[in-house]
C-alpha cells in the first residue's frame, strides 16, 4: 500500500512538472491539475514551458516572501498561439517585499486579471509589478495594486508599476526594451497606508534608449484608475507608440496631511518617437489636485508648478503623429505656477478638443497651454476656461496658450483654430493667445 502512494504521489508531481497544456488551478485541491502555491506554477513554467493554451485559476488568497517571477522558457514558450492566462478570481496575493511582488522577467503572452497585489512593505523601493529582460505582449486587466506599507514618509522610489531593468533606481536608462506591446487596463492603483502620499511613480514606462527611434514600443495604458501618486503619475521615456487611454487621475486617497511634491505631474513623456504607431493621450480625466478641496494658497503639502500633460522631446512624423485629444484637467490649484499642457522642443503635433476647467493659482506666472521650440503643431477645438491667477495672492501672468519659436519642417502652417478661451482672471497680464517668434500661422474662429 505504502509503495503504491508513493508511485502515485510521484506521478503527479512529474505530471505538474511536464509541459504545461490546458486548465490549471493554483491553491486548489490536490491533484494532478493543481498547483498548491505560486512557487510550484512558477518553476513547472520555467522548467518545462508549455505545448499549448493554458487557463490557470486562483482558488486561494496566498501570501509569499519573495516574488512571484514569470520566466520564459527557452524550449518551449509561450507564443500568440499558445498563451497563459491566469484569473485571478478576486483572490489575493500579498507578501512585504523590498522590490517587486510579481516580476515578468522576460515572460510573453501571459494574461493576468482579477487579481489583487498587494505589497505591505515599508521600503522606499517597493513594487507592485515589474517589466524586464524584454517582456512582451503581456495583459494586466482588471487588478488592483496597493502598495499598502507607504504611511506618511515619502517613498522616492516606489512604483505600483515598473517597465524597468532596474529594481532599486527604476529610472537607470537600459539600451535595451523592458517590455513591448503590452497592456495594462482596468486596474486599480493605489497606497492604502494611512495619510500615504502614494507611489512616487504611478507607472514609470522606460524602453531601451538605443532602439526607440526606430523600433516601436506599443505599450498601452487604457481604463486605469490612479488613487494617489507622489511625483508622476504616468512617467514615459524611450518609447515608441505608446498610448494613455481614458484612465482617471487623481489623489482621491490623500489629503492635505498627505506628503506631496512640489513639481508635480499627471502626465511626463521625454524622448519619444512616432515610427510605426501614433503617440496618442487620450480621454484622460485629471483631476482634484493636489488633494480634493486643496486651495491654491495652501502652504502645507502644496504643489508649487503642476504640469497635466509634460513633454519634452517627443516627435511625429508624416504618417505617425503625436496626439494629445480629449483629455480633462478639472479642479486643480498649484501655489506658484500652473502648466496644463506644455510642449518643449516638440515636433508634429496633434493637441484638440482638451478641456481646463477651474483650475487656480496664487502666484508667479502661469502658461495655461505652453509650447516651446515646437514645430508642425494644429492646435484645435480645446477649451480653456475658468482659470484665476492670484487667487489668494498676486500672480504677475497668465497666458492662455503661449506659443514661442515654433516653426514649420514638415507642414506648411501651424494652424490655431475653433479654440475658446473664457475667464482668465485676477493677474496684472492677461493674454489669451500670446504669439513670438517664427513659424507659419493660420489662426482662424478663436
Amino acid at each position: 500500500m505504502r509503495k503504491l502512494l508513493l508511485i502515485g504521489l510521484g506521478l503527479i508531481s512529474q505530471g505538474l512538472l511536464a509541459q504545461l497544456n490546458g486548465n490549471y488551478t493554483i491553491g486548489g485541491t490536490a491533484g494532478s491539475t493543481n498547483f498548491a502555491a505560486w512557487s510550484d506554477f512558477t518553476k513547472a513554467l520555467t522548467t518545462s514551458g508549455v505545448s499549448g493554451n493554458v487557463a490557470v485559476t486562483v482558488m486561494s488568497n496566498q501570501t509569499v516572501t519573495a516574488a512571484v517571477q514569470l520566466d520564459q522558457n527557452s524550449t518551449n514558450p509561450t507564443s500568440s498561439s499558445k498563451k497563459i492566462t491566469i484569473d485571478g478570481n478576486g483572490k489575493t496575493l500579498s507578501g512585504s517585499l523590498t522590490y517587486e511582488l510579481l516580476l515578468f522577467n522576460g515572460a510573453d503572452y501571459i494574461e493576468i486579471k482579477n487579481l489583487n497585489l498587494v505589497n505591505s512593505s515599508t521600503s522606499n523601493t517597493a513594487l507592485g509589478v515589474r517589466f524586464t529582460g524584454g517582456a512582451d505582449n503581456n495583459l494586466l486587466n482588471g487588478c488592483t495594486v496597493d502598495l499598502a506599507g507607504i504611511s506618511s514618509s515619502t517613498k522616492a522610489g516606489a512604483a505600483y508599476i515598473a517597465f524597468a531593468s532596474s529594481q532599486s533606481s527604476l529610472s537607470t536608462t537600459s539600451t535595451a526594451n523592458n517590455g513591448v506591446s503590452n497592456v495594462i487596463q482596468n486596474c486599480t492603483l493605489q497606497s492604502t497606508g494611512t495619510n500615504s502620499p502614494g507611489a512616487f511613480y504611478g507607472i514609470i514606462d522606460q524602453q531601451g534608449s538605443a532602439t526607440y527611434k526606430s523600433t516601436t514600443t506599443g505599450n498601452t495604458f487604457s481604463g486605469n484608475t490612479i488613487k494617489n501618486f507622489f511625483k508622476y503619475s504616468f512617467y514615459l521615456r524611450y518609447v515608441n507608440g505608446e498610448q494613455v487611454l481614458s484612465n482617471d487621475i487623481s489623489r482621491a486617497l490623500s489629503s492635505s496631511a498627505c506628503a506631496v511634491d512640489t513639481a508635480l505631474h499627471a502626465v511626463y513623456l521625454s524622448d519619444v518617437f512616432s515610427s510605426g504607431r501614433s503617440n496618442l493621450i487620450s480621454s484622460n480625466s485629471i483631476h482634484d489636485l493636489p488633494y480634493k478641496g486643496a486651495s491654491a494658497a495652501s502652504t502645507t503639502n502644496n504643489v508649487n508648478r503642476f504640469w497635466g500633460i509634460r513633454m519634452i522631446n517627443v516627435f511625429g512624423s508624416g504618417t505617425y503623429n503625436v496626439k494629445i485629444e480629449s483629455n480633462s484637467f478639472m479642479r486643480i490649484v498649484a501655489l506658484n505656477s500652473l502648466n496644463l499642457l506644455e510642449a518643449n522642443s516638440c515636433a508634429v503635433l496633434f493637441v484638440s478638443k482638451n478641456t481646463i476647467y477651474n483650475c487656480a493659482t496664487d502666484n508667479s506666472y502661469s502658461y495655461v497651454m505652453n509650447f516651446i521650440s515646437t514645430n508642425d503643431l494644429d492646435l484645435n477645438n480645446n477649451i480653456i476656461r475658468k482659470v484665476v491667477g492670484g487667487k489668494n495672492g498676486k500672480s504677475n501672468g497668465l497666458y492662455g496658450i503661449n506659443l514661442m519659436t515654433c516653426k514649420n519642417s514638415v507642414w506648411t502652417w501651424n494652424r490655431v483654430e475653433n479654440n475658446v478661451i473664457d475667464s482668465l482672471l485676477g493677474t496684472d497680464q492677461v493674454f489669451g493667445i500670446y504669439l513670438e517668434d517664427r513659424g507659419n500661422w493660420q489662426m482662424n474662429r478663436n
